[in-house]
């Protein structure tokens, strides 16, 4: 009995051992998101274009292995600038996908691109408040393509969002700053605010609602006032569905009057 006793513990020992050791290599085994070591074509540093030469960045990578792209283009006087986008590896070489902004229009707009098999042209399209167009990206003439391997993992990136969550604060427009604030909730979120015109005078958003339609992602409804000309007006705004976070789409209506109205949230500095 002894013996059996002793054999027990023998056993029950190299099982606790034998644990140890895969817990041990489990953990030093890289995870999926942190073993981005796939390599994929630099496209980082400068590229020609029909709207003026474009400065792309790869900033890093994200949890999914997919680069982290900033940059911007400069067309006469305007410097467009890339907000947040995405480039992966595909079977033909690579997908580039990205909002970017205007700010001599406050507009966002939003461009895809593909990387042909000589990885020195990017062919894409982009979309700007219903506006589209094809949009060619090329290297220099002589250009010798690059692979990188090491991208630093940026755990905390913020993925592109795919819906609208929150309309209070400020947002940039054709006719000034726009500022909303919520007075509670009643069916969708409550709101009230104000705009500044350019020439400084302030309307006021008396009341308003923001609600979460599952087929337009969400609407939000206006009533305004201007004491300048003693007139109101009401206005209603659907989310950019390829920007659905950053800019609004819509229209306003005053007797003998409408015409469009878009909202786009100030460019993070």
């Amino acid at each position: 009995m002894k013996k059996t006793i002793i054999d027990y513990t023998r056993v029950f020992a190299c099982l606790l051992i034998a644990q140890a050791t895969l817990m041990l290599a489990e953990t030093a085994r890289p995870t999926a998101a942190l073993a981005a070591d796939t390599q994929m074509v630099d496209i980082s540093g400068r590229w020609n274009s029909q709207f003026g030469p474009v400065q792309l960045n790869m900033d890093g990578k994200d949890v999914d292995g997919e680069a982290i792209v900033t940059g911007s283009w400069t067309n006469a006087n305007t410097i467009g600038q890339f907000v947040n986008g995405r480039f992966k590896t595909t079977t033909a070489g690579g997908a580039l996908r990205s909002a970017y902004y205007l700010p001599t229009q406050h507009v966002y707009g939003f461009a895809e691109f593909k990387l042909d098999p000589t990885k020195t042209v990017l062919k894409g399209s982009y979309n700007q408040v219903g506006q589209t167009g094809t949009w060619v990206l090329t290297r220099e003439k002589g250009f010798a393509p690059k692979m990188v391997t090491s991208l630093a993992l940026k755990s905390d990136a913020k993925k592109p969002a795919t819906a609208l969550n929150n309309v209070i604060g400020k947002w940039d427009s054709d006719f000034g700053l726009v500022e909303l604030e919520s007075t509670g909730y009643s069916r969708g979120v409550l709101l009230r605010g104000k705009f500044t015109r350019r020439d400084g005078k302030v309307g006021k958003i008396d009341s308003g609602m923001f609600m979460k339609d599952p087929m337009s992602k969400g609407v939000v409804k206006l009533e305004y006032s201007a004491a300048w000309n003693n007139s109101k007006g009401t206005a209603q705004f659907y989310p950019d569905p390829n920007v659905p976070d950053l800019q609004l789409v819509g229209s306003y209506t005053q007797p003998n009057e409408t015409g469009k109205w878009v909202l786009s949230r100030p460019l993070s500095k």
